[in-house]
């Protein structure tokens, strides 16, 4: 027999770690990014059986999508070449809503050095489980905005859900918050919810980063941000203010 057909007999495709990739609306490249992969193709050739992921990628993986190895299907006796037939993927399930990757940063237009310490500090205090909300406070001009937008591209691997930077510089209406982030978040419009339980779902099980800028012209907005950290665990806001 020909070893080139033998050996693709042997493949077992993964169908866990494709599904849980396409349940989060993402490429193979866009999970290339977020584990430090050089090579997007290697995804592919996991998810075809062709190539198994080394410890460190799938210690990745698993963060990245929230779920044990084996829920991924990343175990490795599965490659070995006496596994059995592959078995196919779970019917989805109509109760189950797993929202899309949320990933909204400016792109900098300017090269940063020189805060490499602050983005250490930041990030590492968003890091702990007792932090949902942490404010980086200064006049304007020092560097607020810019900074948050590092340390939302630091940590974006750290946020299952995703990772979302609101500019609030051109509102002065509180009642606009709401309505703000859900642009942001590609919302359409719904009758049969609020804004705010809009938002609420989509980030209710999952974790997620959301950057609100120039929050000191809608201080008192602060309830509605208090009321979705209540709501949604898995949530950590960062804020850039004046006051």
């Amino acid at each position: 027999m020909d070893k080139r057909l033998s050996n693709r007999k042997k493949r077992v495709p993964n169908f866990r770690l494709r599904e849980a990739r396409e349940q989060r609306g993402l490429a193979h490249k866009d999970v290339a990014d977020f584990i430090g992969l050089p090579d997007s193709h290697t995804v592919g050739r996991w998810e075809r059986g062709e190539s198994f992921p080394q410890p460190h990628y799938r210690q990745k993986l698993t963060h990245l999508f929230g779920k044990s190895a084996e829920e991924l299907g990343l175990v490795k006796a599965r490659f070995d070449e006496h596994t059995q037939q592959p078995e196919a993927p779970p019917e989805p399930s109509e109760s189950r809503q797993t929202p899309e990757y949320i990933w909204k940063i400016p792109h900098p237009f300017s090269s940063f050095i020189g805060r490499e310490q602050d983005i250490v500090t930041v990030s590492s205090l968003l890091k702990r489980s007792s932090v949902h909300l942490l404010t980086l406070l200064g006049p304007g001009g020092v560097g607020k905005t810019r900074l948050s937008i590092q340390i939302a591209n630091t940590m974006r691997e750290h946020f299952i859900g995703g990772v979302c930077f609101v500019s609030l510089a051109s509102i002065g209406d509180p009642m606009l918050v709401l309505p703000t982030i859900a642009q942001a978040f590609g919302m359409q419009e719904s009758g049969s919810q609020s804004i705010i339980e809009q938002i609420k779902s989509v980030l209710r099980d999952t974790s997620f980063l959301l950057v609100l800028d120039n929050f000191e012209q809608v201080v008192t907005a602060a309830p509605l941000v208090e009321e979705l950290l209540t709501a949604c665990p898995g949530l950590k806001v960062l804020v850039t203010s004046r006051t």
